[in-house]
This record gives structure tokens, C-alpha cells and sequence, in this order.
């Protein structure tokens, strides 16, 4: 039985809500559109490569609560440990991180941003999803971060 986790914080009115998502997911663009890192904020570039680097090298806790620094998510000591304990689950049936590959981005606004990365692992690919807002007060912040094992999502649909 395939194991699926998902996770997803929306920020509204200065609250949070988390909720497993039961709808599949639309397919994304294919890989040779991607943007080039160049035309994306360097500062969500950086945030999303370090919590990264922290995951492959086991240091979980960590890498939430730096992508999550100062985002309201990283106000809720108790949904970062939620998020912590399942990823460590997905690592337990995946192995740890080995990498990481941007599959794609797309932005609504100057001010808003998603990422989309792949996750490789010894067994199976995880996908990963960061949306990042420019708090016109904290700059960049996540506010919003999804993992789950539906890589296969990342294909278009024939």
C-alpha cells in the first residue's frame, strides 16, 4: 500500500490551516520550460536549497524551522513538529534524501511564488511544494509547504 503524505498551510486572515489534500494534483509544465533560477527571487532559491542541504544530511527539525522563519506556520511549535515527525516517517520508508531537483516555479504576482521540487531518495521520489509570499514587513516567508510520495504528478497527462 502506497503511503501518502500531504501537507498544506494556507495563511489566511493571520491564521493557519492544515489539511491532508484529497484531490490529485494537476500535472505541471514540462521540465524544458522551466524557468531559469535567474528569473526567480534568489532569496526563495537560497531559502529552498538550504532546507534542502539540512534534509539530506538527516537534520529535519532544522530545516523546518529555517524555511518556516517567520512565516505564522513558524509561529505553531506544534504543526512544525507535525511536519517534522512525517517527514522523518517518509525517510523511514524512503531512505534519506540523496538530492533535490527544481522540476518548476510559477508566480500570480512579483510578490508571490511556487517551487516544485523533486526529492531523491534511495527507493522512491518524493515531491515538494513551497509557496513563498513578500511580506511587505518580513520579506520573503513560506506559507505554504507540501510533501508528499505523487511524483508521478510532475508528468504531464497524455
Amino acid at each position: 500500500m502506497k503511503i501518502l503524505f500531504s501537507f498544506i498551510f494556507v495563511f489566511l486572515s493571520f491564521s493557519i490551516n492544515v489539511s491532508a489534500q484529497d484531490n490529485p494534483p494537476k500535472a505541471n509544465a514540462p521540465s524544458e520550460n522551466l524557468p531559469s533560477t535567474s528569473a526567480l527571487p534568489k532569496e526563495i532559491v537560497s531559502m529552498s536549497t538550504e532546507f534542502f542541504k539540512l534534509m539530506m544530511v538527516g537534520n529535519t527539525g532544522e530545516a523546518f524551522k529555517k524555511l518556516l522563519q517567520n512565516s505564522p506556520i513558524g509561529d505553531k511549535p506544534e504543526q512544525i513538529k507535525h511536519l517534522t515527525d512525517q517527514a522523518k516517517r517518509a525517510e523511514d520508508i524512503y531512505g534519506i534524501m540523496k538530492g533535490f531537483e527544481r522540476v518548476g516555479s510559477e508566480s500570480v504576482a512579483e510578490s508571490y511564488f511556487r517551487l516544485r521540487y523533486l526529492a531523491l531518495h534511495d527507493k522512491y521520489p518524493m515531491r515538494w511544494i513551497f509557496t513563498f509570499y513578500k511580506s511587505p514587513i518580513k520579506g520573503w516567508i513560506a506559507v505554504n509547504v507540501k510533501f508528499d510520495d505523487d511524483s508521478e504528478y510532475f508528468f504531464s497527462k497524455e
